[in-house]
Formats: structure tokens, sequence, C-alpha cells
């Protein structure tokens, strides 16, 4: 399998891979999963799965209120 190369993240970016996601939130594997899976911001194309990131930023800010 080839290895995907890190890309810089920015407010802008729509969709990341799921390893992106968990290095931007500095967190486990299974408390990001569980945060994507909560926000329902899984996009599976394939076999690759990409989180839709306006949909955890809302589901985020939800929460914190």
């Amino acid at each position: 399998m080839k290895k995907t190369s890190i890309r810089e993240i920015t407010d802008e970016t729509v969709t990341v891979t799921m390893e992106e996601f968990i290095n931007l939130i500095g967190a486990g594997r299974y408390t990001a999963h569980k945060i994507v899976d909560q926000a329902e911001a899984k996009i599976y194309i394939g076999r690759r799965v990409l989180v839709n990131m306006e949909r955890v930023k809302r589901y985020l800010n939800e929460i914190s209120e």
C-alpha cells in the first residue's frame, strides 16, 4: 500500500483522513473514532474513510455549550 503524504490542514479544509484527524485533535484512535461516529461525519469512498470537518466542528460546538 502506498503511504499518503501529510498535507497542511487549514480552516478551509473540507475533509481529512482518520490518521490526519487523530493527529489534529491529539487524541487516541478510540476517542477520535467515537467523536467522528457521534458527529456522523464519516464519508466512505470505496475502502477509504474521510472525515467531514464541518460536521465535526458543528458537533464539538454543540456539546461544548
